[in-house]
């Protein structure tokens, strides 16, 4: 219950940070969206390749025994 208590606080803490530095700094929020796009793109092509290479190891690993 604390841990999810913490985790609330500090995504409390981190919108309030993007909103005073959207404000302050008058930071367009297009380019923060698009930045976030960026970076979840490059996460989910990581994720992506990660698989692969796991689906393709565990073929390796298994050989040929579907046959």
């Amino acid at each position: 219950m604390k841990q999810k208590f913490v985790w609330y606080c500090s995504m409390l803490a981190c919108a309030a940070f993007l909103v005073m530095a959207v404000r302050l700094y008058r930071l367009p929020v297009v380019e923060l969206l698009s930045n976030l796009a960026g970076v979840l793109l490059l996460a989910a092509s990581v994720a992506c390749l990660s698989l692969l290479m796991a689906w393709l190891l565990s073929k390796f690993r298994r050989g040929d025994d579907d046959e």
